[in-house]
């Protein structure tokens, strides 16, 4: 299934990208990790940069309802080879591969992108 279909408003990143990046040369600026008011499990908000066309963008993604979540290296310095997304049974997995800094993988129920903004 096609992450479009099931990562909430994603129409704000393919109205930028064309599709749905990759995020390869991103860097994960923050993550927060916080209680849920609306479930059980917690959510993860994620905070990215990238550089698109001569111009650098900021990212919100938020995964709600966190089921599972392995993080290694973050550091000063977290740029992503690549951020991928698969709808499972039950739930979505996001595996983050890194250049360097921040790798992981998080399972959730829902991804929404919450922000997508030009800041230079």
């Amino acid at each position: 299934m096609n992450p479009e279909q099931f990562i909430q408003n994603s129409t704000l990143l393919t109205s930028v990208f064309g599709q749905l990046p990759k995020f390869h040369d991103g860097e994960i600026v923050s993550l927060k990790l916080e209680i849920s008011s609306s479930g059980f499990y917690p959510k993860l908000v994620l905070l990215l940069s990238i550089l698109h066309f001569g111009k650098r963008y900021q990212i919100e993604l938020e995964f709600n309802n966190v089921m599972k979540n392995s993080f290694e290296n973050f550091s000063n310095q977290n740029s992503i080879w690549e951020m991928n997304f698969e709808k499972l049974e039950n739930s979505i997995l996001c595996t983050i591969e890194a250049n360097c800094g921040l790798s992981a993988e998080i399972e959730c129920e829902t991804v929404s992108v919450n922000f997508v903004k030009v800041i230079d």
